[in-house]
């Protein structure tokens, strides 16, 4: 039932280690995590210079932050899709500060962050919190550089379908398996 993009991401790693010591193949995909634990890491540093322009030791101290969190190390090393969920949500929080900071709002920008939502939809159920954020700070672009509700709805579809376009079929599938009570397979 756990959105599956991770477990996508992972196969191959497992697929080369297959034949060796369930041991390998256990390290090998703790070792991907891990790698995958590196991103939020770097998404944190350019975060804090995106709050902090010119404050690179900072920037530095915020990812050092993350990084130090003894839960945080826990879960990078663990084989599950916890890793990949904050990489993304950290990206989202990334792109929605250089993007909404600009007006009007660049279309491709959009698409990426629908992209972003989409993979996230993908990853697990609690990156779904992403989803709020991004309309709420839509909205709040749209009252303080005062675009018409129009061009705010129209940024809103421009993130959605693509987003859209990478979640149905999962949840298609969800409905199908576990029936419309349970789209997320809980």
């Amino acid at each position: 039932h756990q959105p599956p993009l991770y477990y996508v991401l992972a196969a191959p790693v497992l697929a080369a280690f297959i034949g060796n010591p369930v041991s390998l193949q256990v390290h090998a995909l703790r070792l991907f995590t891990v790698l995958v634990g590196l991103a939020p890491l770097v998404v944190t540093y350019s975060l804090g210079l995106g709050l902090w322009p010119g404050r690179r030791a900072r920037a530095a101290a915020l990812a050092a932050t993350v990084a130090l969190i003894p839960m945080y190390t826990a879960v990078s090393a663990a084989i599950n899709n916890d890793a990949l969920a904050v990489a993304l949500t950290a990206a989202v929080g990334l792109l929605v500060l250089r993007t909404l900071t600009r007006s009007p709002i660049p279309r491709r920008r959009l698409t990426a962050l629908g992209v972003l939502l989409g993979l996230c939809l993908l990853t697990k159920t609690t990156a779904y919190i992403t989803v709020p954020l991004v309309v709420l700070a839509l909205v709040l672009h749209g009252l303080r550089h005062r675009t018409p509700w129009r061009g705010t709805a129209q940024a809103a579809l421009a993130l959605a379908l693509p987003a859209a376009l990478l979640w149905l079929p999962w949840i298609g599938r969800n409905l199908a398996t576990y029936g419309l009570s349970d789209p997320l397979g809980l």
